[in-house]
């Protein structure tokens, strides 16, 4: 990886920290759904317009349907079904610990990725998969 990847991934983690707290902020006053129905919509609304200034409007009419369902995928079980118990679970427990519990999604995307796709499962996968599952039990068997 180069240092601009570098850079950006640490850009991209600071972003990441900084949007739970505020959503933790806010579902002390909202539902979790109508918080993530205002997310929704402010997201839809900031990548609209971007998309129409950085002109990907001929892309979009030329993506192939195929495509569009495999997005239309992502979006559910990301933004709208994953963000809602996202939501929820900030709700109900400290953001302390409910962030770094789902931030430890690549272990199912890894899991995954070794059963659908057929990506090869080595060493340091396994490993790096076993540290995260260390870390989550850590958070959760010890309630302090």
């Amino acid at each position: 990886m180069n240092s601009t990847g570098i850079t950006l991934a640490v850009i991209t983690m600071l972003l990441w920290g900084i949007s739970p707290l505020l959503d933790k902020l806010a579902m002390r006053e909202v539902s979790p759904l109508a918080g993530l129905t205002l997310r929704v919509m402010f997201a839809a609304l900031m990548v609209g317009l971007y998309g129409i200034f950085a002109g990907v409007g001929k892309e979009l009419a030329q993506t192939p349907r195929h495509i569009f369902l495999l997005l239309l995928g992502s979006a559910f079980f990301g933004a709208v079904a994953g963000q809602a118990t996202h939501y929820m679970a900030l709700k109900y427990a400290d953001a302390s610990r409910v962030v770094p519990i789902a931030a430890a999604y690549p272990l199912a995307s890894a899991a995954l990725a070794v059963l659908i796709l057929h990506e090869g499962l080595t060493w340091p996968r396994v490993l790096g998969a076993l540290l995260v599952i260390a870390g989550v039990s850590v958070l959760t068997l010890f309630n302090s």
